[in-house]
């Protein structure tokens, strides 16, 4: 190497923690969607081409909201319209788009299922990526001092 060039400090990397490719769904049965869309219905459902599920899960926001619109009377339906304007449906045309079948264990199961399959991918690509160990093994060899090599 050539003495003419300033010896540079490697800065550490900080390392990437699995959180930084984990989604920011809190609701891995439904993906803070309200409506199950993931790959494990199948393992519960029998048969293609259904209705869509509402998620059951007492911590989503989402399907509360598919919940609450699902059991509301027509009374309840006609004064929202009026409120916010549109047309509202009656409470058998709402419920005959959407199945509600799935338990609230069901919706945790499928909840754990995904978030152990996100879990699982993250930490396969953190050490594939080698996240932070990498550049920092890097960083130290650059920042130990070089001997100069002798004749």
């Amino acid at each position: 190497m050539s003495d003419e060039y300033e010896k540079l400090i490697a800065i550490p990397a900080s390392p990437r923690s699995d959180r930084d490719v984990r989604p920011q769904w809190k609701c891995f049965c439904c993906c803070d969607g309200g409506l199950v869309d993931n790959p494990y219905p199948s393992q519960l459902v029998s048969g293609k081409n259904g209705k869509p599920f509402i998620c059951q899960r007492l911590a989503c926001k989402a399907g509360e909201k598919y919940r609450n619109a699902y059991f509301a009377t027509d009374a309840q339906r006609q004064d929202h319209a009026q409120k916010y304007g549109g047309e509202a449906m009656t409470q058998a045309e709402y419920q005959a788009q959407w199945d509600v079948r799935l338990t609230v264990a069901h919706c945790e199961q499928m909840h754990l299922w995904h978030k152990r399959q996100w879990d699982t991918w993250a930490q396969e690509r953190s050490q594939r990526l080698n996240y932070g160990q990498a550049i920092s093994s890097l960083n130290q060899q650059l920042s130990m001092p070089i001997e100069k090599e002798r004749r």
